[in-house]
């Protein structure tokens, strides 16, 4: 029987971002594949456009996921320990998700 050829995957890092303060639970990248969107054990979440060193944005907010929406106009950032999940417009970075939406839908 033949050898299967040896793939040696060789990883190093590119580029660093720096934002946190603590450790990062999620990363999502927007549908354009310039800005990403991350968060962390710090209660942050931090917009990033991938040719800045630093956040476009830094909104003090507890998330242990994110996503952007298919059309990247939203992004979504769940707590499990608030129990919350929180719709962000990225074209002002504002909450529009209204407190008694999801409050009425975990206390059942």
């Amino acid at each position: 029987m033949p050898k299967k050829p040896q793939v040696k995957e060789d990883w190093k890092s590119l580029r660093t971002w720096r934002g946190h303060r603590r450790t990062i639970s999620d990363i999502t990248w927007s549908p354009d594949s310039i800005h990403f969107v991350s968060c962390g054990t710090d209660s942050t979440i931090c917009i990033w456009n991938v040719n800045e060193h630093s956040p476009l944005k830094v909104i003090q907010h507890k998330a242990n996921g994110l996503t952007f929406d298919p059309f990247g106009k939203f992004i979504a950032s769940q707590s499990s320990e608030e129990r919350k999940l929180t719709i962000w417009r990225v074209q002002n970075y504002k909450n529009i998700t209204k407190e008694a939406e999801h409050d009425v839908y975990y206390k059942n």
